[in-house]
């Protein structure tokens, strides 16, 4: 796994370089395609610690932040919202109304949608932005004793995401498990 991230990043850090000696958009275009590898590729590799997170949360309600579309559908299939799917804010009505106890989302309820009664989150999708990290990690915040659970692999992008994320946060409540 990590000879194949180390080959993709490679590559990502490749045609950054050539864009910014170019400047050429097609260039761009693919090192933005890498970028989306990269990032999904990562994101596939935490399939299986999001299973046992949901797994020790199966009593709670959550909400999974997913790294694609595929992974939702993989993880949360009827309760996944995203791009293909056109009933989605009905599934998030079925949340809001405790009909359903899990919501897996590929971009959105990030912002803008009032979700009610979370007890954890999962963070399977860092991003570089610090807004939609406190955006995603907020989400059950409003809990009485919240979780966030937030997957990464040291020495990818995923850490350096994470570390920006968590400046000024006091270590007391960051347990590495």
């Amino acid at each position: 796994e990590k000879q194949k991230y180390d080959y993709i990043n490679a590559e990502v850090d490749y045609y950054k370089s050539l864009f910014f000696r170019m400047k050429n958009e097609g260039i761009k275009n693919k090192w933005m395609q890498a970028g989306t590898l990269r990032k999904r590729y990562l994101g596939s590799l935490k399939d299986n610690k999001a299973k046992e997170i949901m797994h020790k949360l199966r009593d709670k309600r959550y909400v999974c932040f997913c790294s694609s579309v595929d992974q939702a559908i993989l993880l949360g299939d009827d309760t996944s919202i995203h791009s293909r799917k056109k009933n989605s804010i009905d599934i998030i009505d079925t949340f809001n109304s405790k009909e359903i106890d899990t919501l897996f989302a590929v971009g959105m309820i990030q912002e803008g949608s009032n979700l009610v009664d979370i007890d954890a989150a999962i963070i399977v999708q860092l991003d570089g932005k610090e807004r939609a990290f406190i955006q995603k990690s907020g989400r059950a915040m409003r809990a009485e004793s919240p979780e966030i659970y937030i997957i990464y692999y040291k020495d990818t992008r995923d850490e350096e995401y994470l570390t920006n994320a968590l400046e000024g946060l006091s270590k007391e409540y960051i347990i590495i498990i």
